[in-house]
């Protein structure tokens, strides 16, 4: 599993990069990009590492723990705006 990384500076960009890691299509390659050019490629690593998503949901929590509640909870409100256009 995933150390907490204090040194991480987590921003929206990142944790939208993140949270969209594990959708299909070119979601990944996107996310990877973002993370990598926003200086997060240790990150990056864990993820490609990892063989579950115990990894992707630690280094989540580990996001959303070090960003406002209201930067969460604007992301979560774009996503779900985003799946209710899918339907």
């Amino acid at each position: 599993m995933t150390k907490t990384h204090t040194s991480r500076k987590w921003t929206r960009e990142t944790y939208d990069a993140l949270c969209a890691y594990g959708e299909v299509g070119g979601a990944r390659e996107r996310s990877i990009r973002t993370l990598t050019d926003c200086g997060m490629a240790d990150v990056v690593a864990e993820l490609q590492a990892a063989d579950n998503l115990g990894v992707w949901y630690m280094l989540t929590r580990e996001a959303a723990e070090a960003l406002p509640m209201s930067v969460v909870a604007a992301s979560a409100q774009q996503a779900e705006s985003e799946l209710r256009t899918l339907s």
